[in-house]
């Protein structure tokens, strides 16, 4: 159930990536530099509940036996903030535009001689 709540978390970076049609590896950067921002972000109450891959583990519970990380989970404010980051994953992949496929353009075969 985790993983699913992680999905939801990059789903914009791999939806941004995919409609600014950017190289792969800059949005394997990008996601890493969001998944390594979440230690970071796991400080602070608000950050923790608001953080697409954080409010994830707000509402799993995820290390709720300990009473200083336990007492800083919102479950609610955590599911809202992952419909939000769901509805911005659907609002990207709606906005792009579906391109036509190009006529494949046939080979000319090379003249010989002048």
């Amino acid at each position: 159930m985790f993983n699913l709540f992680i999905y939801i978390g990059i789903t914009p970076v791999i939806a941004f990536a995919a409609k600014a049609g950017i190289n792969h590896l800059m949005s394997v950067i990008f996601a890493f530099v969001l998944g390594y921002s979440s230690m970071f972000t796991s400080g602070s109450k608000l950050l923790l509940n608001i953080y697409p891959v954080t409010a994830g583990l707000s509402v799993i519970g995820f290390r709720g036996y300990n009473p200083a990380v336990g007492n800083m989970f919102n479950p609610s404010l955590s599911v809202v903030s992952l419909i939000l980051t769901a509805f911005l994953t659907f609002c990207i992949v709606v906005s792009t535009t579906q391109t036509e496929k190009t006529q494949r353009k046939t080979k000319s075969k090379p003249r010989r001689g002048w």
